[in-house]
Parts: structure tokens; sequence; C-alpha cells
């Protein structure tokens, strides 16, 4: 059943240009401002001479993605084009699996610490680009909507170690 969804989804969107277009820029794309606001916490923390903040900032969202990435090889789930009978809208990514999504868990890693860590406007931006790359992994047919449900849930735990460890 499941797979007769994502097989629906993929062909509903490789059917329409513009959703596949906008696919894919949200895809290759939202990397680019999550970081950038990621660098402004960064310096944010940096100018207000939090120490503290500053190693949180950068050291919580480095755990997460190396969590992620260990709990993907452990749990080894192949990614939907290659379960399924679908071409995927982004990018072929080399043979790696997809549980939980490394890019959904570091976008929102990023946004609760940046919450968790007193910027609150930073933390909501990145939240929600989290969330429009988490609809473009699924869209893309890279990723399950379990995965990148797996990737946010672990990166909004992160907010939380942060906020205790602040």
């Amino acid at each position: 059943m499941a797979g007769e969804f994502y097989k629906k989804l993929n062909l509903c969107v490789r059917r329409r240009r513009v959703l596949r277009d906008l696919v894919l820029i949200c895809n290759e794309r939202l990397v680019i401002p999550v970081a950038l606001v990621y660098l402004a916490g960064i310096f944010s923390e940096l100018s207000n001479g939090d120490r503290k903040g500053t190693v949180l900032l950068i050291a919580v969202p480095a755990a997460a993605f190396l969590a992620i990435t260990v709990l993907r090889k452990a749990i080894g789930r192949p990614r939907p084009y290659n379960e399924l009978d679908i071409s995927p809208i982004v990018a072929r990514v080399r043979e790696s699996c997809s549980m939980p999504s490394r890019h959904v868990g570091s976008a929102f890693a990023i946004g609760s610490v940046l919450t968790a860590l007193a910027h609150p406007v930073l933390g909501a931006i990145v939240l929600a680009l989290g969330v429009v790359i988490a609809a473009s992994r699924v869209l893309g047919g890279v990723h399950y909507l379990t995965d990148v449900t797996a990737g946010a849930v672990i990166g909004l735990l992160s907010g939380v170690a942060a906020y205790l460890l602040k």
C-alpha cells in the first residue's frame, strides 16, 4: 500500500513541471540559506562573547549529524527509488541508506539549537526551511515520510539537549 502511494506521488510530481522544478530547487538550494542563518547564529554567539553558546551551537548539530549517520548504517533502510519502481526526481545518490534523513535532521538540529540558545527568529527560519526540505526529499523520491520524520525528531531532541546544557 505504501509503495503505491509513493509511486503515485512520484508520477504526480513528474507530470507537473512546475512542481518538479520546485522540488529540485528546494532540494538543491535550501541548504544555502540554512548554512547562512547557521553562520549568523554562530557569529552572534561569538559577538556576544558567549563561548559556551558557540560551542553548543557547533557541537550539538555535529553530534546529531554523527548520530544520524550511525543510525542510518545500523538501520540500513534502502531509499524509495531502490525499493520501489520509481525514478527519483532528485538526482540519484550513490547506494546509501535513507533512514533517518541527514538533510532534515541537520536543519532541525540547527533550528532547534538556535531556538534553545535564545535566537528564536533564526531558529524559526531554519525550522521552516527544514519542513520544506523534508517535503522536497519525500516528493523527490529519495526519502520516505518516516525517514524525514525521524530526522526531524532527532534534530528537535538536539535542541532539547542544547537547552539543558546551556
